[in-house]
């Protein structure tokens, strides 16, 4: 009997309960570069009634809680560059946050005007280390023409100059010659003129470069040809060619 009134009281109960379950759900996503963000620390609520969760590897957070009011919870979002921010989420969200990252900090930033896609204006190389190391930098190289329009781009890690040349170094020693690489990026030997000797058919190797694209640059004795390294072997040769208007690469190996 006194089983059975129990049971007969439980709907009564939650009836009258205040409480109610909130759900929700989502994956943080840089709103720039579109990458998932992991290990983002997310504070739910305000005050003492704060939870604590963070994102997971995939950028994914779930939280679940009983509370007075299930209408919305306001979640708060910190982390390595993140703009710090707070957001208004519902009952029952399960979708994509885009969160705004600041931008990385400026290690290096090198520039060089140089005659390349046109022998009437210079166009303007560049090579900016972002981040907090060195060695962990993003390189970011680029090639503008006169009217700012971007002609050639390219992203790597600052460890890529390094390659294999160094074993057991520190880390002192893997930066000193990071900062050799950088500084010795834009040297006048790395740059050609012309880019591909007159009548030199013999450089061409088609494991290297795209025939058409190294031929338009072959023929024309007036194009410059920058070349740089990136680790112990990969060597890259780029011209800009007038028949295609386009940077191109004319050796690429290995």
């Amino acid at each position: 009997m006194k089983f059975k009134l129990l049971t007969a009281l439980v709907p009564i109960w939650l009836l009258f309960s205040c409480d109610c379950v909130y759900q929700s759900e989502g994956i943080l996503v840089d709103k720039e570069s579109g990458v998932s963000l992991s290990g983002i620390q997310i504070t739910v609520g305000e005050g003492e009634m704060q939870d604590r969760l963070s994102s997971d590897s995939e950028g994914h957070f779930k939280y679940e809680a009983i509370s007075g009011f299930c209408e919305f919870k306001e979640f708060a979002f910190s982390g390595d560059r993140i703009k710090d921010e707070k957001l208004r989420i519902y009952n029952g969200h399960s979708d994509t946050l885009y969160l705004e990252l600041l931008p990385e900090p400026i290690l290096q930033e090198i520039k060089i005007d140089r005659f390349f896609s046109s022998q009437r204006t210079k166009d303007h190389f560049q090579l900016i280390l972002k981040g907090e190391n060195l060695r962990e930098a993003q390189v970011e190289f680029s090639i503008h023409n006169a009217q700012n329009e971007l002609l050639w781009q390219e992203e790597f890690r600052g460890w890529d100059f390094i390659g294999y040349a160094l074993l057991d170094a520190s880390k002192a020693e893997e930066e000193a010659y990071i900062q050799k690489r950088i500084t010795e990026f834009f040297s006048d030997k790395n740059f050609e003129f012309p880019a591909i000797a007159q009548n030199d058919s013999s450089s061409f190797i088609e494991d290297f470069a795209v025939q058409d694209e190294w031929e338009s640059i072959a023929r024309d004795s007036t194009a410059t040809g920058f070349k740089y390294l990136i680790g112990e072997e990969r060597i890259m040769a780029i011209a800009y060619s007038k028949d295609l208007k386009k940077v191109v690469v004319y050796f690429s190996c290995c």
